[in-house]
Order: structure tokens, then C-alpha cells, then sequence
């Protein structure tokens, strides 16, 4: 019973000090699309976000750098050893989190599929 409180009382404070950084909607569409998959490389993930959301590569590239800063995901960037872009354990909580909130992620997946991002 200790152990479930004290792993209850770590997740809740990762989550907590990962909300107080605020994640903007850009960050949550690409965690939500990444799930629980481990892409091949993030250069296609870019390529279909744009192609997807209509944003910039150059804005879905400075979203993915911060995430990664943040440990909520990882990737391999120039001159690294090559992995799939996928997300951390915090990465993996917080889409959980951003899941069981409910229908404002989608909203905001709607609006932008329909060619509202420029008003993010």
C-alpha cells in the first residue's frame, strides 16, 4: 500500500511541476499524435504535421525541441545516433492526462484540420 502512495504521489508531482511549464496547444496536438507510437524518424513527423495541421515545419521543429527539453520526448536531431521519435514516461502520463480531459484537444485537432491555425 506504501508503494502505491508514494508512486500516486511522484506522478502527481511530475504531472504537476510538467503543467506549471504550461504546455500550449502545438505541444499537446504533437503529443497526442505521437501515443503511444515510436516513429521511425521526426523528419516525417513534421512533414505530416504540416501536411495534417497546416503549421509551419519550422514551428512543429522549435515544438519538438522544447518537448524534448522538457523530457516529455525524445529524438534523435543532427549528428545523433539515429531513434524514433517517441514519447518519455512524463511524455506518456501527460497524454494521459491531456486524454481523460476530455474533448478540448479534439476541438482545437478540428479547428486546425480545418485550416484555422494561424489564429494559434
Amino acid at each position: 500500500m506504501r508503494a502505491e502512495k508514494q508512486f500516486e504521489y511522484t506522478q502527481d508531482s511530475v504531472l504537476s511541476s510538467a503543467y506549471r511549464s504550461k504546455l500550449c496547444e502545438k505541444e499537446k496536438i504533437i503529443i497526442m499524435e505521437i501515443g503511444y507510437e515510436q516513429i521511425d524518424s521526426a523528419s516525417a513527423f513534421v512533414d505530416y504535421v504540416y501536411e495534417e495541421y497546416g503549421l509551419s515545419k519550422s514551428t512543429v521543429w522549435y515544438n519538438l525541441k522544447k518537448l524534448k527539453k522538457k523530457g516529455i520526448l525524445s529524438f534523435a536531431e543532427k549528428g545523433e545516433e539515429q531513434k524514433p521519435l517517441e514519447l518519455t514516461k512524463l511524455g506518456i502520463m501527460l497524454m494521459r492526462n491531456l486524454a481523460s480531459m476530455g474533448a478540448k484537444g479534439y476541438e482545437i485537432e478540428l479547428s486546425l484540420r480545418k485550416g484555422l491555425a494561424t489564429q494559434l
